[in-house]
């Protein structure tokens, strides 16, 4: 036997292969296309959206460095910046110095005063894109939100007058030059503005800035703080660490922490949200599996319709080890033409996704696409990978094969098969007698579909566990809410809701109806009972809750005056109430006489610890000074969407009816406002709302359900839209399998059909026969998805699945049905075009 050396008569073979088979190659070319493409539209997705909530999360946290150190004195400031200069992995850094806050009644926001540099102002995405950062005393640069709200014109040298407070002190009034801007973010209630380091260093303490280490709990007397970059941000942490003991600062300053990772960068490299490296396994899985599934059966059943050649090959000295890499270089080429076309449609899709994977409910979002090489490096390799194990069987067949059994297989590729007793002659015996002869083949085509079929059911599962009732119910106490409270409480409106407001909100004719919450503070002299209740819950919690309450409790001890958060509701309010008790009637509520008091929260103490019970009498003191002595109703508590949503540890909540809260306090104006819309008018309500009242204060917080809505069925389309194309591409790919097993089956058994066709059957049961065999091959997948769904449900669902979860599953069987009926018809049509005599000789 003469062995095979010659290379090019290896890659003379391989084309001749490629040219014999171009049916094969296309169907071929398209499965590595697609499994491409997912393989490119999982890591394109993957990492814009890591990259997109990490930019969120910076906007969020308002910084974009990698490390930051906050709340130094002059003395460690100069240490942390020394440290920073002489440090080779550091590539900037910015220097920031807090001075004080700015505020007046024009704008509802806190106005942060800062003295910085242009690296300090980019972290604060708050760097004049108009104009220039500060450099003498009397210049300012803010954004155009400030601006706005002053009525001041975009325009460089205007004057603006600010009343600013210094280190916390009173507020003075002081003009400035504006010398810069860039465009503010009407969302966000913290605003920026840079004044010069001259003004800060004649402004501020001089035991603040010329050197003294001032580490007292006077926030104002530790102003330095400095945002760092690095040059490689695979080393965050071990920089962090290195900055940390080259300064000293990991347990001095405020921080106690020394330097310290972004929050930005702290979520991102934790993990939280995004695609979970467990997700992309599983996606990985998947994505392989399905191109393995069809690439393996494509070069199989090529192998075996060529099996003669490959024996014959054998015969004339080629090597088992040739053959395979004969069959090799086939899949080579045809990954050459694949891959390229993939990679290219995957990205498209990926970046065409990325709006969907960040949708978010109730939350700007930031999209950011990437085109990393890596992205497309890992792309190629994984697709290589699935072809590299597909061929990994036909190469064996194509290598074991001898001469004599490549003639036997060829001649009668099913002599294999035991006879058995007992078939039923019929069109349903006869396709199940077929398949069981190639069960194997049987089996990657039914799981082929399967798969398509399961990703449909986990993305009606997925979708049926988001129900918008519920996510209303946790974002909105009515169909619209209105207030202006902001972040924290110093910068809130609680009086925003005016009375000529109430009279616009009231004669809206597609209201159904409107409350409000109306909250001032008072406070109560605390007795006994009370005392002996938050001295329980102090005992326990205040060391959690931190030192500035344990100060609040002891001066509340000392005064015997616990703070009174006193609140108005009306009837609509009132009706959302959470009673401890038995719930009271608004009748009796309203008649003036009785109050309602709130409990404490059930992960207290002791579930049976009350502020006041049901009969107690409680008096508080009226805007003139009158006292009025109230019945306790009943224990009850606001929902968070309607309740004062700050922090108040050690307080007591008394809620009375509007009319008597105005009564008492002389204040008319509500803190929020609720509507609920005439069912089917809510587009009405808001077009209402924003013409008479959001055209005349667009700082108003105004939220809504058609708002929601939308957000909620965008946020929802990630689901219908990722599940629904890959289960698309998934299918696609298990029909081309279906097609090609039943298209080279039809082939391979030309001489066995037209036999039989020849003995009697007519060309209706023979396609009968077809036909059946593929309603089998379906029923197989429909069985095998419904295991796989079965164990995915009993997994990672907690909760009982609703029926309407299963209906794009539904929808897919008669489109299924419909393939399994039209492939076997259009080839066998294609098959009788030549005659039974033609069909037998060519065998």
């Amino acid at each position: 036997m003469v062995k095979v050396e010659n290379r090019k008569t290896l890659w003379f073979l391989t084309k001749q292969f490629l040219k014999i088979n171009r049916a094969r190659n296309f169907i071929a070319i398209l499965a590595i296309i697609l499994t491409s493409t997912l393989f490119t539209t999982l890591f394109t997705g993957a990492g814009s959206l890591f990259l997109s909530q990490l930019e969120t999360n910076k906007k969020k946290y308002i910084t974009d460095c990698h490390a930051i150190i906050q709340q130094l004195s002059s003395e460690e400031g100069q240490r942390a910046e020394t440290v920073l200069k002489d440090a080779s992995f550091v590539e900037k850094y910015g220097k920031d110095i807090f001075l004080g806050i700015a505020f007046g009644e024009n704008f509802p926001y806190l106005l942060e005063l800062h003295a910085g540099d242009e690296n300090s102002a980019r972290n604060r995405f708050a760097l004049p894109t108009q104009g220039r950062m500060p450099q003498t005393k009397n210049e300012i640069a803010v954004s155009t939100t400030i601006l706005d709200a002053l009525g001041i014109s975009h325009k460089t040298g205007e004057k603006i007058t600010l009343p600013v407070s210094i280190s916390d002190g009173a507020p003075e009034e002081e003009t400035f030059t504006l010398c810069g801007y860039w465009k503010g973010d009407l969302v966000s209630q913290y605003q920026f503005a840079w004044v010069s380091e001259d003004y800060a260093q004649e402004k501020l303490a001089s035991d603040a800035l010329d050197g003294a280490s001032d580490t007292s709990d006077n926030i104002f007397g530790n102003v330095f703080s400095y945002a760092v970059w690095f040059k490689n941000t695979r080393t965050i942490s071990e920089n962090i660490r290195t900055l940390n003991t080259l300064s000293g600062l990991s347990e001095s300053g405020r921080s106690s922490n020394g330097f310290s990772i972004s929050p930005a960068y702290e979520i991102a490299f934790s993990g939280e949200g995004g695609i979970s490296v467990s997700s992309i396994a599983a996606f990985l899985v998947v994505i392989l599996l399905a191109g393995y599934l069809i690439i393996y059966n494509i070069f199989n059943i090529s192998v075996k319709n060529d099996i003669r050649t490959y024996g014959l090959l054998k015969n004339v000295g080629t090597t088992g080890k040739q053959l395979k890499k004969i069959v090799r270089m086939q899949a080579l080429v045809l990954s050459a033409a694949g891959i390229p076309i993939g990679l290219a449609a995957g990205y498209i899709a990926g970046v065409l996704l990325i709006p969907v994977l960040t949708a978010s409910l109730n939350e700007k979002t930031e999209t950011v696409s990437t085109a990393h090489p890596l992205i497309f490096l890992f792309s190629a390799a994984f697709s290589l990978l699935t072809v590299y194990l597909s061929v990994l069987q036909a190469c064996r067949i194509a290598a074991r094969v001898s001469p004599v059994e490549a003639l036997r297989l060829a001649e009668n590729p099913q002599t294999r098969r035991k006879n058995k007793k007992n078939f039923s002659v019929s069109c349903t015996g006869m396709a199940l007698q077929n398949m069981s002869g190639n069960w194997k083949k049987g089996v990657i085509v039914m799981l082929s579909i399967a798969i398509s079929l399961t990703t449909l059911n986990v993305a009606g599962i997925l979708i049926s566990r988001h129900n918008f009732k519920d996510i209303s119910d946790l974002y909105l106490a009515a169909d619209f809410q209105l207030s202006k409270l902001t972040s924290t409480a110093d910068f809130a409106d609680f009086h925003a809701i005016s009375p000529e407001i109430r009279q616009t909100l009231d004669v809206c004719p597609y209201a159904q109806e409107t409350g409000y919450t109306y909250f001032s503070r008072k406070t109560l002299s605390m007795p006994e009972h009370l005392r002996k209740t938050y001295k329980r819950i102090t005992d326990k919690y205040l060391e959690q809750w931190g030192y500035d309450w344990d100060e609040t409790w002891q001066e509340i001890s000392a005064s015997n005056q616990i703070p009174v958060l006193y609140m108005g509701i009306s009837r609509a309010v009132f009706d959302q109430l959470d009673w401890r008790g038995e719930p009271a009637s608004w009748e009796d509520f309203q008649s003036g006489q009785y109050v309602i008091v709130n409990y404490p929260y059930n992960y207290y103490v002791d579930k049976t610890d009350y502020y006041y019970k049901k009969g107690d009498s409680l008096t508080m003191t009226c805007q003139n000074g009158e006292e009025k002595t109230y019945e306790v109703l009943e224990e009850a508590m606001l929902p968070y969407l309607l309740d004062f949503p700050y922090t108040e540890l050690i307080s007591v909540k008394v809620y009375v009816p509007d009319t008597e809260y105005i009564v008492c306090t002389g204040d008319n104006s509500a803190m929020r406002a609720i509507i609920n819309a005439i069912p089917g008018q809510e587009k009405k309500v808001q077009q209402y709302i924003e013409e008479l009242i959001l055209t005349e204060d667009d700082t108003f917080q105004f939220t809504s359900v058609l708002d929601l809505k939308k957000d909620f069925n965008r946020y929802l389309s990630k689901y219908y839209i990722i599940g629904g194309l890959l289960a698309f591409v998934l299918a696609l790919i298990g029909i081309m399998n279906f097609y090609n097993t039943t298209a080279t089956s039809l082939i391979s058994r030309k001489k066995e059909l037209a036999l039989l066709e020849a003995v009697g059957m007519t060309k209706k049961q023979l396609l009968g026969m077809l036909v059946f065999e593929g309603l089998f091959y379906l029923c197989g997948a429909v069985i095998m998805a419904g295991i796989l769904t079965f164990l995915y449900s009993r997994r990672f669902t907690d909760r009982a699945i609703p029926l309407y979860a299963f209906l794009p599953f539904a929808l897919m069987i008669p489109v299924l049905l419909f393939i399994a009926w039209a492939i076997p018809k259009v080839q066998f049509r294609k098959m009788n075009r030549e005659s039974v005599v033609e069909r037998i000789r060519q065998q």
